[in-house]
């Protein structure tokens, strides 16, 4: 009984290890901004690999791919 508790805690233990992480997401954008997240192959920020615009009325545009390297901008949008 104790064996297979161990076998079965081993295997999941080991399951969370190996399986993939998710792809980042971007951060929200405020209501009321336009933002523009911009997404680069690693953590230089030398290639930018996509890019996601939110625009004043919360439309987003998304060009390329996500990744875990990104810049955020946020700027409000005018009255």
């Amino acid at each position: 009984m104790i064996r297979r508790l161990f076998v079965v805690l081993a295997f999941l233990a080991t399951a969370v290890l190996v399986s993939p992480a998710a792809p980042a997401s971007a951060r929200a954008c405020t209501f009321g901004h336009e933002c523009y997240t911009t997404f680069y192959s690693d953590p230089s920020h030398t290639t930018m690999v996509g890019s996601l615009h939110e625009d004043c009325q919360g439309e987003p545009t998304m060009v390329g791919s996500r990744s875990g390297f990104k810049t955020f901008q946020e700027y409000p949008c005018p009255q």
